[in-house]
């Protein structure tokens, strides 16, 4: 029965974790949209301030995507330590 306690413990964790992960992913897809958004009022004038401003959505979209990544893999453990429960 401990173990069971402490697999469920472990599950909250990992779902405190995605759930940090999901509040920072939508917090970097707002700056990278207000970048996007920078980036397209500079229009031609501002070369050197888009290329930054698109260096740095590029930036925060890499760090969205990882992640989300990070959210697939920590959803995956939730889901096989689910079923290791399940089949105890």
């Amino acid at each position: 029965m401990a173990a069971i306690t402490g697999r469920i413990r472990c599950m909250v964790d990992l779902k405190s974790e995605l759930e940090a992960l999901k509040r920072k992913h939508d917090h970097l897809y707002d700056d990278h949209q207000r970048s996007h958004r920078e980036f397209m009022e500079h229009g031609i004038g501002g070369r050197i301030e888009r290329k930054r401003l698109y260096r740095e959505g590029q930036a925060l979209h890499e760090e969205a995507e990882g992640i989300l990544q990070a959210a697939q893999k920590i959803n995956k453990e939730v889901d096989r330590r689910r079923e290791e429960v399940l089949t105890c």
